[in-house]
């Protein structure tokens, strides 16, 4: 599985009233060191979280 990957079509029902909470889960494998890029397009209140096995001990938190 390489590139990008897009979801483009979740049908959300007319009848649905209110305020909607969509979670996706996958994962990442991460076969070759670098830098990876993770983005989310959202028009109101959204979060992605990008999280490990707890291995990890440098993290570098960014919003941008």
């Amino acid at each position: 599985m390489n590139g990008t990957y897009n979801i483009e079509d979740i049908v959300i029902l007319a009848s649905m009233k209110g305020n909607i909470e969509l979670i996706i889960n996958g994962y990442f494998n991460v076969s070759t060191d670098g830098i990876y890029t993770f983005a989310l397009l959202s028009d109101d209140g959204s979060t992605l979280k990008v999280d490990d096995d707890g291995t990890t001990t440098d993290r570098i938190p960014r919003v941008r």
